[in-house]
């Protein structure tokens, strides 16, 4: 899958006819997202829009751009008292050139960048009290991070060529992040407050979770995300199918990320319906899209596989679109998400309602 802002419209927007030197396309998409799971998931509801547009600056290269706010609701304290200032509020905004070199063969480059932003949630650590008893301890979580990135993509389409026509593109990329995570306060069930001192003495002696080992840190050192995309697409009459995978590396241990499913959520490069909690190591989307009249009817799958000891997700969605007017698209995407990380099952229900408008 195509990672950055140019891919959004390489559906939604035709180059011009001969003799029309400008065009343009905006849009809008606004998406909701509900997770539950175990206390120690310290990510529940999201609301994020995401304004895109696309320009021509001549008839062969288009201009696009798009810029998105994200407001996350952050976890309640699973015991004691609420802790105050939940949530955050992240944007994120990519400009991109797409050059339609031939008939067949296109390039394409975009970059993107998230501010620093602040989240602050909660997540839920087993402690053991000095009588050896087992209780859950509410963290006061706090999340500072900020990402930047590239892209530069390739596309070829066979057009007539061939008996069936086939549209190949090459995606690669790199996306820094940087994060700073810490517990800025922890409780028991009475409100009894716990020092940071006294669990990382239990994490030396009874281990923790690589998450709570860097919100214990004093700093989180930056990691670079590469990552490339081979997707290909066959056109069938009215249908289009195809799969996409996507495999990612990274310049050091991408655990260092702490709580990386706060940190990346609206910073983030994945176009795809899922929001990912790990770092994901490869990514496998097959789609299908069929045209009746006005009617589009796409439907995906996909499976993230985390890195080492961090599970994997399932993502499956249903994207029906109408054509209003010639040019006027309205849609809607429907999309559930499985994690199964550490041991723990969480589920994500994502909803999405979005318009275009071609001039």
């Amino acid at each position: 899958m195509r990672r950055l802002g140019a891919a959004l419209f390489s559906a939604a927007f035709v180059l011009p006819a001969s003799g029309v030197v400008r065009a343009g396309t905006l849009a809008d998409q606004l998406t909701v997202g509900q997770t539950t799971g175990p206390p120690t998931l310290p990510r529940t509801n999201f609301l994020s829009d995401k304004a895109m547009g696309m320009n021509s600056a001549s008839d062969t290269v288009n201009v696009t751009y798009d810029a998105t706010v994200t407001r996350d609701s952050g976890a309640p304290a699973s015991s004691g008292s609420p802790f105050k200032d939940r949530g955050g509020t992240i944007f994120r905004a990519s400009l991109g050139l797409d050059w339609q070199v031939s008939s067949r063969w296109a390039l394409l480059a975009a970059t993107s960048g998230s501010p620093p932003s602040t989240t602050s949630t909660s997540t839920t650590v087993a402690f053991q009290d000095a009588n050896g008893v087992n209780m859950p301890l509410a963290g006061d979580l706090r999340i500072r991070a900020s990402s930047l990135g590239g892209e530069l993509g390739v596309e070829y389409d066979t057009i007539d060529a061939l008996p069936i026509e086939l549209i190949f593109s090459a995606t690669g990329g790199l996306l820094s992040y940087a994060t700073s995570q810490r517990l800025v306060k922890l409780q028991l069930a009475n409100n009894a407050t716990v020092s940071a001192a006294a669990l990382e003495k239990q994490c030396q002696t009874r281990g923790c979770s690589p998450e709570v080992q860097t919100a214990l840190a004093a700093e989180s050192p930056g990691v670079v995300q590469a990552y490339a995309t081979l997707d290909l697409t066959a056109v069938i009459r009215r249908t289009d199918v195809g799969v996409a995978i996507t495999g990612d590396g990274y310049s050091s241990d991408p655990t260092q990320l702490g709580y990386f499913g706060v940190a990346s959520l609206g910073r983030g490069s994945g176009t795809g319906d899922g929001t990912p909690f790990a770092p994901v190591r490869l990514a496998v989307r097959p789609h299908v899209l069929h045209r009746i009249n006005h009617l589009r009817l796409g439907a995906s799958g996909e499976y993230d596989r985390y890195v080492d000891g961090f599970g994997s997700s399932l993502v499956a969605s249903a994207k029906p679109a109408y054509d209003v007017t010639s040019a006027i698209r309205a849609w809607v995407t429907l999309s559930l998400q499985l994690d199964d990380s550490h041991g723990a099952t969480s589920h994500t229900l994502l909803g999405a309602v979005g318009a275009r408008w071609s001039y």
